[in-house]
């Protein structure tokens, strides 16, 4: 189904002598056997047709386990979309990072109501039980794009966030080789705005493009994935010598599908982080016309194909 043993991984751990717990389906936690300064949910395949991140932490994990003693974290690990990774489908029934809702109650039809509330559960434990031991509790929600991306690598920091703890986060970010960082202040139902609700210091991290299985060049994460080895190896959150300026830029605009008539007014294989002037029209519905606000304003995550009601795309302008 995905490339990620955790079977191997779990008996390996636990022969050095740390406690596993599964919280579900493909949900696993790995306890520290000290007290360690950071709690650490990674998840990946949150769409099941972004499979680059899933291939990175298999080969993370596979690494982990051969020397469990070196971990300095207590790591949730999470596989999400089960179903539709198993079809190579972005989802089944619905989309599962529009579920994170408090209060969501599963709709037994629809498979990802029912994933989410799942993930919500354990994520919540998890983070409840660190509250009181853990310095740090982060949450790295690892995708893919669909579109190519002007800057490649980027993350989308939500609201919840403290400005001390965006600093923090951003800098390690910036070690990592993440391109750039998008604050966004407007609320979102995403796996990584929840986890913020709960006090985590959380992102949604796009890492490359959609691809298949066995089919990426994991060469062009390779900064990254030596970042969040440091990261579970030593619990130390940023390596200065590797910091570096990280492009900076914050919500303005959320443009919704509110019907059938939604279209975008460029082309489909218009990059990420596509600049536009100001007035210049991107959208338009039956009842509203979205246009650029700022003297300048960029389009990240454009996707017309959306049901109506859900998001679109995002406006975003520089922070000064």
């Amino acid at each position: 189904m995905h490339p990620i043993d955790f079977d191997t991984a779990q008996a390996d751990f636990r022969a050095a002598g740390f406690r596993v717990d599964p919280l579900g389906e493909e949900i696993w936690r790995f306890y520290s056997p000290k007290p360690a300064p950071v709690q650490l949910l990674i998840s990946v395949g949150i769409h099941g047709d972004e499979t680059g991140p899933i291939e990175m932490l298999a080969q993370l994990l596979a690494e982990w386990q051969r020397e469990p003693q070196a971990q300095q974290v207590d790591l949730l690990l999470c596989v999400g979309n089960l179903a539709a990774i198993k079809k190579s489908h972005r989802y089944v029934d619905r989309d599962l990072n529009r579920l994170f809702v408090e209060g969501l109650r599963p709709d037994h039809s629809a498979y990802e109501t029912a994933r989410a509330a799942q993930l919500m559960a354990a994520a919540g434990d998890f983070l409840a039980s660190g509250k009181a031991t853990a310095a740090r509790q982060w949450h790295l929600d690892l995708h893919s794009t669909i579109r190519p991306s002007l800057f490649p690598r980027f993350a989308v920091v939500p609201r919840q966030t403290d400005a001390q703890r965006c600093d923090e986060l951003a800098a390690w970010l910036s070690a990592a080789d993440v391109d750039a960082v998008v604050f966004n202040d407007l609320p979102a139902s995403t796996f990584s705005s929840y986890t913020a609700k709960l006090g985590a210091t959380s992102c949604t991290l796009e890492l490359g493009r959609i691809g298949r299985f066995g089919s990426h060049d994991t060469s062009v994460l390779e900064n990254f994935r030596n970042a969040l080895d440091r990261l579970v190896r030593t619990g130390s959150l940023v390596d200065n010598s590797r910091a570096s300026a990280i492009a900076t830029f914050k919500v303005t605009t959320e443009i919704v599908k509110r019907t059938s008539q939604f279209k975008l007014s460029f082309a489909t294989d218009v990059p990420n982080f596509t600049p536009f002037p100001r007035d210049h029209v991107v959208a338009t519905d039956v009842d509203v016309t979205y246009r650029v606000g700022a003297p300048l304003e960029r389009i990240i995550f454009p996707n017309p194909k959306v049901d109506p009601g859900e998001r679109a795309g995002l406006l975003i302008a520089p922070v000064e």
